[in-house]
């Protein structure tokens, strides 16, 4: 009996903490879920997997809190904890974007040697749905699932001008776009499809062509941004080795924090202009 009690409210305690861990793990996916909603709405449009998402919401909720508790608390820096969670917070929306941008660029990409494959196959003789269907089986992913999707669903009743109406809601990409409007107009009031597909993918040649100039143009003004960003961390160990004592302040006080705050945000703002002057010239 006396072995029982101490093993019945360990049992207890155990059951405790994990209906707790279990409500707290819930509520927070709910919360990282609504806050994102936005953005995985805009994956599963692209069709990108979402099924990890859960698990890597949680993996992003115990590094903000291990870097709160980590700097606030275990080495008593709550001014430098206060922004690293506030990056942190927003690093998942980074990433995501990034997915949503790396994804589309590579739909446009692939639209342009897609229209000029679909344009021979129409003046092959092929109709429009089969040319897709053609076109499809020499693509990769993402567009090849894009233009099976829409041909499997015209091939069960649907018409092609809807289907590609739909898509192009979903993906919301302008070269899409004019290709779903070129080809709605060509089903509506006729006219030659191969000839405005040669067009288009054309114009897309060229559109494509001048960013990847600029690209290149730029690359090496992006560079020159990401080492002169590097220049005041080397600049801050050389004074390490140097004076160690002084350099340390930096770190061991609330005045050094504040000054590693503030050189961060100017960098960081720095870095940001220079990009946007970069892309505004792009």
């Amino acid at each position: 009996m006396a072995v029982a009690t101490p093993l019945a409210a360990s049992a207890c305690l155990g059951a405790a903490v994990a209906c707790a861990t279990g409500r707290i793990v819930a509520a927070w996916d709910r919360l990282a879920r609504s806050w994102h909603a936005d953005l995985i709405s805009a994956l599963e449009s692209l069709r990108i997997d979402c099924g990890r998402l859960e698990g890597l919401f949680r993996l992003w909720g115990l590094a903000m809190a291990a870097a709160a508790l980590g700097l606030g608390i275990a080495f008593r820096a709550p001014i430098l904890a206060l922004p690293l969670v506030a990056g942190l917070a927003f690093a998942p929306r980074l990433w995501m974007r990034h997915l949503v941008a790396t994804r589309r660029t590579l739909l446009r990409q692939q639209l342009v040697p897609a229209l000029t494959g679909l344009a021979n196959t129409c003046r092959a003789g092929m109709p429009l749905a089969q040319g897709m269907r053609a076109v499809a089986t020499e693509l990769t992913e993402p567009l090849r699932g894009e233009f099976e999707s829409i041909v499997n669903e015209h091939q069960g009743g649907r018409p092609l001008g809807r289907s590609l109406a739909d898509a192009r809601s979903r993906l919301e990409l302008e070269p899409f776009s004019l290709f779903a409007a070129t080809v709605q107009t060509t089903l509506d009031r006729g006219g030659r499809v191969t000839d405005m597909l040669e067009r288009l993918g054309g114009s897309l040649r060229e559109i494509d062509r001048l960013e990847r100039t600029m690209d290149a143009a730029t690359a090496s003004h992006r560079q020159t941004i990401f080492i002169l960003a590097l220049f005041p961390v080397f600049f801050l160990l050389g004074l390490l080795l140097l004076h160690p004592e002084g350099t340390m302040l930096m770190f061991t006080t609330p005045l050094g924090h504040v000054l590693l705050l503030v050189s961060l945000g100017l960098i960081c703002g720095a870095v940001l202009w220079s990009q946007s002057l970069l892309q505004f010239r792009k």
